[in-house]
């Protein structure tokens, strides 16, 4: 009806007449409600509408939706939109179905793929990533369902069922009364036995969604697709039309991942990507050297003491609050400072997708980035990619040209079990085919001639022991400090102490831990000029550096609970990470010399082409070498 309606008002609409009706809101579709149906087959027909303002009016209410879906999805612990009781219901597997088919949807209007992430959400949910561990279609999976309310699959003479079929899953009304239910919380209540058709049913109108959702979804990741790309809304600003000539730069960080790993590990696409490019023999980072400051650096092209993330957390006394990537605090950007390359990028009209990027969710110097994603440990690497690369795949308009890329495996790996063992080269070669697959996907694009990609590391990684522990506040006990009204830093290689303003207490501290072995001290404005502090309030009134292998804790009894750390001050050639650089405006090298990574935003600018990117402390001199001349 509402598809008839519009086409008639829209084709026959004279002056004086009411004003088009649009409605208001969308739901997700159901037996009772077929309303966003007729949305979703306007989007095969558009011409039926009858310019951009009516066009982009019908399609608001399901964009809205589908962004509080996304917004579910994006707080559940098994990254799916199926978050609410009344979700579940007789039929649950077709509300988490049709969700994800409005979140399609949403994607193919926009481009947005943090919905077409969602949407892969509600697809593994309904496959096994569930409380039940079952996945709901008969025949696929290792745990799936043998007595679907089906009668055909009940009396033929085959053990297991007719594959293809989606059951109705968790309902907590146990209308069938059958016992053996496990609970009656909404996401548990689903018991697979002949007497549950309450949980087990099958439907048509259920097995619809979940096909069209499966094919969508595979449509979009599959590897040879060829498929007519369908023109977006612009619920964003467009890029300038001078982007159509630019360069593509695709940059990659790979978290921890040491410069020495390049010879020990040999992973084949770095390899491959050296030979036609260059490859520094390592990247050092700034101090502290840890995840947050080290990219904000690449990021800005400024040091931690003028970006202002000084730590992964730290406290700011002109704001009496604490810094921690751990907490929402991270994504307001009014903790950030400089211009992130993403920001300087889009004011000359370049489109950004930037995936998990630190430093990419809050809106710093007016702006986010094009396309960004919040962050998501349990995202996988190869979707982290794959949900990039389809950016690549977006019309000319709305197609980003700097893509930035944030893959963890390796840190987390030597993290936990130190950075030189057998674990590090599965890590290694898990991140090698994770780039395969980006360079696979980038040579496949029509613009692949254009693409430059950069691959680096924020840091290295050393290994750190228990009996290495120099806890501070018994030293600062004894030296008659009350260490209550201490601010302290997380325990590491590097701690910053805050005394709210007591300078007495501060100088005490400064003498009472000037003779403890391994631990260097510093008053605040006295730090070591390489590190480019400059008195900074947030790096401390105090800044406790431990030897390399040392750590500093709050405790005694505090334990060390990761066996590769990382922190210490960058002279020390295992805190330096990697950087390898290949494309059409990059020289072909090979090995080139150590730098400082403070000088990759500069680099970035000029493989981008941008002309009014910020002066910042990186030096474009250094990599200037590698580039060749604009044509």
């Amino acid at each position: 009806f509402l598809v008839v309606a519009l086409h008639n008002q829209a084709a026959g609409r004279r002056d004086g007449d009411p004003p088009l009706q649009f409605i208001e809101s969308a739901t997700v579709p159901s037996w009772s409600d077929v309303g966003t149906l007729a949305l979703v087959s306007l989007m095969t027909h558009p011409s039926q509408l009858p310019n951009a303002a009516v066009t982009s009016a019908v399609y608001r209410p399901l964009i809205d939706l589908a962004r509080s879906l996304r917004d579910a999805a994006d707080t559940s612990a098994y990254g799916t939109a199926m978050m609410r009781r009344q979700d579940f219901v007789w039929g649950s597997n077709a509300v988490a179905a049709n969700q994800g088919l409005v979140l399609v949807q949403a994607y193919r209007l926009t481009g947005d793929t943090s919905f077409l992430r969602a949407a892969v959400g509600n697809l593994d949910y309904i496959m096994g990533r569930n409380p039940t561990g079952y996945s709901f279609v008969t025949g696929v999976g290792t745990k799936t369902p043998m007595f679907p309310h089906h009668r055909l699959s009940g009396s033929d003479t085959v053990a297991a069922p007719v594959p293809g079929l989606l059951v109705g899953g968790p309902n907590p009304g146990q209308q069938d009364r059958c016992s053996g239910y496990p609970s009656s919380l909404p996401a548990l209540s689903y018991v697979d036995a002949q007497c549950a058709y309450a949980a087990n049913e099958i439907a048509i109108n259920w097995n619809a969604p979940i096909a069209y959702l499966a094919a969508a979804i595979d449509a979009e990741y599959g590897p040879q697709t060829s498929r007519r790309v369908r023109p977006r809304l612009s619920f964003t600003p467009t890029g300038d039309a001078s982007t159509s000539k630019r360069p593509y730069v695709v940059v990659v960080s790979l978290d921890a991942f040491r410069h020495d790993y390049l010879a020990k590990y040999r992973p084949a696409s770095l390899e491959a990507l050296a030979s036609r490019g260059i490859v520094a023999r390592g990247l050092v980072p700034p101090f502290p050297s840890k995840t947050f400051p080290s990219h904000y650096t690449i990021a800005t092209g400024l040091y931690p003491g003028h970006h202002g993330i000084l730590s992964n957390a730290f406290y700011d006394p002109a704001l009496d609050r604490w810094f921690r990537v751990k907490d929402t605090s991270s994504r307001n950007g009014q903790w950030y400072g400089g211009v992130p390359i993403w920001v300087a990028a889009q004011r000359e009209g370049v489109r950004s997708s930037v995936y998990f990027w630190p430093g990419s969710e809050g809106v710093v110097a007016g702006e986010r980035p094009t396309y960004w994603s919040p962050y998501h440990a349990s995202v996988p690497d190869s979707q982290r990619i794959d949900e990039s690369i389809a950016r690549l795949r977006l019309p000319g308009a709305e197609r980003p040209h700097l893509v930035m890329i944030y893959l963890t495996d390796v840190d987390d790996t030597t993290h936990h079990y130190g950075p030189d063992t057998p674990h590090t080269a599965s890590a290694v070669a898990s991140l090698d085919r994770a780039l395969t697959r980006l360079l696979d996907s980038l040579r496949a694009l029509p613009q692949r001639d254009s693409v430059n990609v950069v691959v680096l590391s924020d840091h290295g990684m050393y290994g750190a022991a228990q009996e290495r522990m120099l806890a501070l506040r018994p030293l600062l006990a004894a030296a008659g400090i009350d260490t209550t009204h201490v601010e302290m830093g997380d325990n590491g290689p590097v701690m910053s102490l805050w005394f709210h303003g007591d300078t007495a207490v501060a100088r005490r501290a400064l003498g009472a831990l000037a003779r403890v072995p391994h631990l260097h001290a510093y008053a605040r404005g006295l730090t070591p000029p390489r590190w480019h502090l400059d008195g900074n309030a947030r790096a401390g009134d105090v800044l406790v550096v431990a030897d390399l292998g040392y750590l500093v804790a709050r405790s005694a009894s505090d334990r060390v609970l990761d066996a590769g750390n990382h922190g210490w001050d960058p002279v020390s050639p295992a805190m330096h990470g990697m950087f390898v650089a290949a494309g059409p405006q990059i020289r072909a090298r090979g090995t080139i010399p150590a730098f400082e990574s403070v000088n990759v935003y500069p680099f970035l600018a000029a493989l981008l082409g941008l002309r009014d990117a910020p002066a910042v402390d990186g030096r474009l001199d250094v990599l200037a070498p590698y580039l060749r001349a604009a044509r």
